[in-house]
């Protein structure tokens, strides 16, 4: 009787430290995934972002890439890396030649009429292998899937108050015997762009019909704004007879800034 007491004392204990060494398992792996989880949390939310709503995650990426886009052009006025000679320093930004005339007396030139394709496309250019980047994210989480994908079509929009991004690009892969099928990522970013090339569209055209003759040759700032009460445009005028510009979304504070050289009297 005494043996089989002894013999349960010991399976008591075998199973006590059984128990014991579970314990300290499972201690050690929610140690793990807790390490794991505040050294990258990024990662994994990430990972479940794309797993969940492949397509949201797509959205997203190129939202944030584009807002950094839109506000490195801004202060250039809607030219990001202007070629020398093409722009004068002010205020510490690049200030674009958005209408010049190279002799005095003369009617200046428009020289960006396009700019709103410019910026689209300069947009598009930046963004474009980030988006493509964040694809290369999806296709990895879904590579054991079945996963296919045409390539990317990128085109952007500048439109009131917004920049649209039409992202165009065919993926599908199989889960669980079903088939999944997108193509249409298309979002948007608010945006002052389409009022700033507005309104410096409304300057050039202004200061392109002017008459050299005449005392008075610049836009009507004062009608500007009257008629943007959600932007200031204001005109200085540098040493040389060069007039600047600068445009501000009162609400965001941004400024987009460009030179004119029209009329020139004074030697320069």
């Amino acid at each position: 009787m005494k043996n089989y007491i002894k013999l349960d004392k010991k399976m008591v204990k075998t199973k006590k430290g059984q128990l014991t060494i579970f314990v300290i398992i499972a201690l050690l792996i929610i140690v793990s995934l807790a390490v794991i989880f505040y050294a990258n949390p990024l990662k994994i939310s990430e990972t479940a972002s794309i797993r969940q709503n492949p397509q949201g995650f797509i959205q997203d990426c190129a939202r944030k890439a584009a807002t950094p886009a839109v506000d490195s052009i801004v202060p250039n006025g809607g030219i990001l890396n202007p070629a020398e000679g093409k722009y004068i320093t002010w205020n510490g930004a690049k200030a674009i030649w958005m209408c010049y005339a190279a002799e005095k007396e003369q009617v200046c030139t428009a020289q960006h009429p396009m700019l709103r394709a410019e910026i689209e496309k300069q947009i598009s250019d930046i963004i474009k292998p980030q988006i493509e980047k964040c694809f290369s994210q999806v296709k990895n989480e879904f590579q054991s899937y079945e996963y296919t994908e045409n390539p990317l079509n990128l085109a952007l929009e500048i439109s009131a108050g917004k920049l649209y991004i039409k992202i165009d690009k065919k993926i599908s892969y199989v889960k669980n015997s079903v088939t999944t099928m997108l193509q249409n990522f298309n979002t948007q970013i608010p945006s002052p762009l389409y009022d700033f090339v507005i309104i410096s569209n409304d300057i050039v055209n202004e200061e392109t019909k002017c008459n050299c003759a005449d005392n008075n040759c610049n836009a009507d700032i004062m009608a500007l704004n009257r008629d943007r009460r959600d932007y200031q445009t204001k005109r200085e005028v540098n040493s040389f007879n060069t007039k600047i510009y600068t445009l501000t979304e009162l609400s965001s504070k941004k400024d987009f800034s460009f030179a004119v050289r029209n009329c020139v009297r004074l030697p320069y």
